[in-house]
């Protein structure tokens, strides 16, 4: 009994702590491969994928095709 309280007690903080991490404000723009390949430069300018609408919403007008970028962080 002594271990499972334990066990969940430190689960919870380790909830808990998370917060503080992911507001440390630390973020990596890595939104497509290709821009990866680039070092995002011209990111804003080249409209190669639809991962251009992080950078520049309206360069979303020079892509011809349906396309689909995931992302994570």
């Amino acid at each position: 009994m002594q271990k499972q309280s334990v066990l969940s007690a430190s689960l919870i903080l380790s909830l808990f702590s998370l917060s503080s991490v992911q507001a440390a404000g630390f973020s990596l723009i890595e939104q497509s491969a290709s821009g990866q390949g680039l070092s995002y430069a011209g990111a804003a300018a080249n409209p190669e994928d639809a991962s251009v609408m992080w950078f520049n919403p309206a360069g979303m007008t020079e892509i011809s095709n349906n396309q689909l970028i995931v992302a994570a962080h």
